[in-house]
């Protein structure tokens, strides 16, 4: 079937840019899956449509937005893993966006940025003479760019890339030609100029060159912080053991705090370098010099935090009592104790332990920044020993991250414990809450019997009815009939002793969804439907809006869609649905997930949102590589999308005075059709839905698609 339709330049122009937008994201997912030959060949029709451009700034866009998209830099590391003929194959494709770079940009930091990005590329793939080529290029490219300030950026970022590749001398010459940029931007623009000039400054210390690194901090304004540059020579020198530098840089710092900061430094490299008595020194030095400064305890902390890697216990301990504030002695002893618990040294631990056990609040502190930095085993230790300090609202929040942590290491029985431990601290929600996940996650780790015995401490609260919900959860888990049938018939017979309507829909719906979970199709739909009957009962509008949304809300989170569907669909508040329609959708358009499209679009009976799913099952289909069911799928969506009533545009208002597209009409069901159809090299069937369009310019501009 062909068209004698005559469209114009401007339309087909339109779809060019539209194939280019659609075509890099599907590019960049079958990379991302490891379908590398369906990648290049979606990536030579980039490079082929955008040259298919007549607009030169379209051109240039779209060439720089190809090379910006997915981090592409990244997205392409491991092509390296592809045989030698492989790789030659993409190498070709780069080579033709490299000569696109050229051909089509106009501007020299255009060409600058691109070039870069593929330099980068060659270099991941290990290819040196190839990242020699791109880079010349690129600085030529750099170097004409007319704006002093725009030119050393882009020069500074090709020093960078340079580095990258061990190639310091040529990283050196370039930088020479930023400074020499640099210092050509206007002095009424002193903050650029010095930022740049920083930059600089900072390259230069990872080259080895220190000392035109202090020169440069010479040239900027006091205003823009020079001492930065001069710490980062402080820090560079220590690490490359130049103490003598290191020293002698310190007096050309301004500010005292930061001078007593960077001798910190240095007195851990003598305490952790066989000279102990002069890395004491310079600490003692240290914490005189901000004795008498504004917030001067504060900066003493900070210093001792600095030197708590030096080893020197003792000297530490003695520091930490002369502070004052109790609130800044247990953060300091808590950091401290951290750095001696990794460090696998316990004597040394238990010292820090009995200062902080004197401290208001010292071992809640301690506890709270053991978890946060994940030391669990010391929060564990700490917790089994820990009084109640602090008010209930933070012990209670202190129980729950101990009981997380357990139980994402694993560790199950010291996770009860600790709830059990816990009973008296928290409210009687969390309490619940929290017994409930140690019950499943026994399931999960098949420790059925374990499982059980604390499902029978869950107990129906005020606001949920736990043991229940916990019970069938618990059910829906269960490896033989047997189980599941001992698990869930006292759930069943619990649920019938429930006064309340909310608690009754929950378990009702908590019970169907472990049935459908076993297949039983029958009993899910009997318990959904017992569960509907009871919401609907509410005489109440707001509330019973509120009852369905939360029955639907638990059913989304057990990932039970197709239950949540029915219930919403049962309830007449079209919010709820679209509300439930989208968070399903996601799932389907973000993460590909066929599972929960497929009983969906069984179940849905509206066409505008039937079409919409059958439409992302046939492009999931696709990218899978599954060409006759992406088919099947887009022959039923075509048949349903007919069926949407007219008009064939439409809008919706989701806020006052704001109409949108309504992205199910079948103005938007015809388009993505014909797109997928064509993209299955299904012209035929494409054209069948071209003559189905009633509006002029949609048909225009579906044919060019299809020509």
């Amino acid at each position: 079937m062909t068209s004698n339709i005559q469209i114009s330049p401007e339309v087909y122009q339109k779809v060019i840019a539209d194939k280019i937008n659609e075509t890099i994201p599907q590019a960049s997912y079958l990379v991302r899956t490891q379908i590398y030959d369906q990648a290049l060949k979606k990536y030579h029709q980039i490079i082929n449509h955008i040259a298919l451009l007549s607009n030169s700034e379209q051109r240039s866009y779209w060439l720089s937005y190809l090379l910006g998209y997915d981090d592409i830099v990244n997205l392409l590391k491991p092509l390296v893993k592809l045989t030698p003929q492989e790789q030659d194959r993409w190498i070709e494709w780069l080579e033709q966006v490299q000569q696109s770079v050229l051909n089509f940009h106009e501007y020299p930091r255009a060409i600058t940025q691109d070039l870069k990005q593929l330099a980068k590329v060659y270099q991941n793939l290990g290819r040196s003479e190839l990242v020699e080529i791109a880079m010349q290029k690129a600085t030529t490219a750099a170097l004409q760019i007319p704006d002093p300030t725009t030119r050393t950026e882009q020069l500074i970022q090709l020093v960078s890339v340079w580095l990258e590749s061990q190639q310091k001398a040529k990283a050196q010459e370039l930088l020479t030609q930023a400074l020499t940029s640099a210092e050509q931007i206007s002095n009424e623009e002193p903050y650029t100029r010095s930022n740049f000039l920083s930059s600089i400054a900072i390259l230069y210390i990872q080259m080895g060159e220190p000392k035109r690194a202090i020169a440069l901090a010479e040239k900027v304004a006091n205003e823009y912080s020079p001492e930065s540059i001069i710490i980062e020579v402080v820090r560079d020198a220590i690490k490359r053991e130049d103490l003598h530098l290191a020293q002698a840089a310190i007096p050309k710092i301004q500010t005292v705090e930061f001078q007593a900061f960077c001798l910190g430094e240095i007195a851990v490299y003598w305490a952790t370098h066989n000279q102990p008595r002069l890395g004491n020194r310079l600490f003692a030095q240290a914490m005189k010099q901000v004795a008498k400064r504004e917030a001067a305890e504060s900066h003493q902390a900070n210093l001792i935090q600095t030197y708590s890697k030096s080893g020197q216990l003792t000297i530490l301990l003695n520091a930490i009592q002369r502070l004052t504030n109790d609130g800044l002695k247990s953060s300091v002893l808590a950091s401290l104790a951290i750095v001696y618990a990794q460090a696998k040294q316990p004597q040394q631990l238990q010292q820090i332990l009995a200062q902080i056990q004197r401290l208001k609040d010292g071992e809640a502190i301690l506890l709270s920044t053991a978890i946060n930095v994940q030391e669990y085993n010391l929060a564990i230790a700490l917790f089994k020993k820990i009084k109640n300090h602090g008010n209930f609202v933070y012990q209670s929040g202190l129980y729950q991250q101990i009981v997380q942590a357990l139980l994402r290491l694993q560790n199950l029985d010291q996770a009860l414990e600790v709830a059990k431990q816990a009973n008296g601290d928290l409210w009687t929600e969390e309490r619940n809450l929290m017994l409930k996940e140690i019950a499943l996650a026994y399931a999960d780790n098949q420790q059925w019997s374990q499982a059980i015995a604390v499902a029978k401490l869950v107990k129906n609260t005020l606001l949920k009815p736990y043991q229940v919900l916990t019970q069938a959860e618990l059910a829906a888990k269960a490896p033989t009939i047997a189980e599941f049938t001992s698990l869930i018939q006292p759930a069943i017979a619990q649920a019938q002793t429930l006064t309340a309507i909310e608690h009754q829909a929950l378990s009702l719906a908590a019970i169907a969804q472990a049935y459908l979970r076993t297949g039983e199709t029958e009993q899910t739909e009997s318990f959904l439907q017992q569960a509907i009957q009871i919401l609907q009962q509410v005489q109440d509008d707001e509330n019973r809006s509120r009852l369905f949304a939360q029955t639907v809300e638990y059913l989304m989170s057990q990932k039970q869609y197709i239950a949540a569907f029915k219930i919403a669909q049962a309830h007449s508040n079209s919010q709820l649905l679209e509300y439930l329609y989208n968070t399903i959708y996601y799932e389907i358009n973000v993460n590909n997930n066929i599972e929960i499209a497929l009983p969906v679009v069984e179940a849905e009976s509206l066409p505008d949102r039937q079409a919409t799913t059958l439409l992302e099952l046939a492009r999931i289909y696709a990218l899978q590589q599954r060409p006759q069911d992406a088919l099947a799928y887009l022959d039923r969506a075509f048949v349903v999308a007919q069926q949407i009533a007219d008009p064939e545009s439409r809008t919706i208002t989701r806020y006052e005075n704001s109409p949108e597209p309504d992205y199910n009409d079948r103005r938007s069901q015809y388009t993505r059709l014909v797109k997928q159809y064509v993209a299955l090299e299904q012209q035929e069937k494409a054209q069948q839905v071209v003559a189905k369009v009633q509006e002029t310019s949609l048909r225009d501009y579906l044919q060019a698609w299809i020509n």
